[in-house]
């Protein structure tokens, strides 16, 4: 008798649906193939690729996130 082996789920990556087509263009691929690997429902290598890109855009669009106190002061002389 085969030894069932337990999946564990991972949390489905988050991403927006621009990120996702441009993901789908870059790697020659189709967008359900983008979305099921953000879902952990392939662990090929193309799905390991699609999903260290998304987390490079994730990064990337982090990093532009302005906190200082000077882009709100800003942003309330505006208002």
């Amino acid at each position: 008798m085969a030894k069932k082996t337990r999946r564990i789920k991972k949390s489905e990556i988050l991403l927006d649906p621009i990120l996702k087509t441009q993901i789908a263009d870059e790697l020659n691929t189709t967008l359900n193939t983008v979305r099921r690997s953000l879902q952990y429902h392939y662990n090929s290598p193309l799905a390991v690729k699609i999903r260290q890109r998304a987390k490079e855009l994730l990064l990337k669009e982090a990093e532009s996130i302005d906190t200082s106190e000077d882009s709100y002061n800003e942003s309330k002389k505006e208002e």
